[in-house]
């Protein structure tokens, strides 16, 4: 038997749409080799949150957003975090990602400085192509700018807020409840 291509060809006006849908967003600052932007305009602005980091939650160090009903809890164990939440895409990828920022204060009302730079490396990042690294000896993050003019990012259509792209990336990864695993472990219960 003979195929019939011709009869198996997709016509001109039948082409086919195709939606890209975001199912992952991950959470951690840009490795210190890439180029990093932040997104900007209405709906991702920077947005401070309750977090939660316990040890050993994997490889990827993923806090926990924590809810008004665990808030409490956590403060009277002095491990509730406030953090300052920012959206960026890495240069030459589609790849979207969010980084957090303690907004931990030490008694005398200051930031840490690695957490400040990296702030100030962000917002920088706001209308250039950053690339940023620990200076360990200086207790600080560094930051270059590329050299040449690169093409400006590439933002998909969703998520259309920063607030979106958490609910993304935090699937799974929510306090809220005192009867979450994790907070029932805090508080000594099977």
């Amino acid at each position: 038997m003979t195929i019939n291509f011709e009869a198996l060809k997709v016509p001109a006006d039948k082409k086919i749409k195709v939606t890209p849908v975001l199912s992952t967003i991950t959470v951690g600052k840009p490795s210190k080799t890439a180029f990093f932007q932040v997104r900007t305009g209405e709906g991702f602005e920077p947005i401070e949150l309750y977090t939660y980091a316990p040890e050993g939650t994997g490889k990827d160090n993923t806090p926990y957003l924590v809810m008004p009903e665990c808030q409490s809890f956590l403060q009277d164990l002095e491990i509730l975090i406030p953090a300052k939440f920012y959206l960026y895409v890495v240069y030459g990828s589609n790849i979207l990602k969010v980084d957090f920022i303690s907004q931990r204060t030490d008694k005398f009302g200051n930031l840490n400085r690695y957490h400040a730079s990296r702030m100030a490396a962000y917002e920088i990042a706001k209308t250039k192509w950053v690339r940023m690294y620990a200076n360990q000896e200086g207790g600080f993050y560094s930051y270059a700018f590329a050299e040449d003019k690169l093409d400006d990012p590439a933002w998909p259509k969703k998520p259309e807020t920063i607030v979106e792209a958490l609910d993304i990336a935090f699937k799974g990864f929510i306090l809220d409840s005192m009867e979450h695993p994790i907070i029932k472990k805090l508080r000594g219960k099977l």
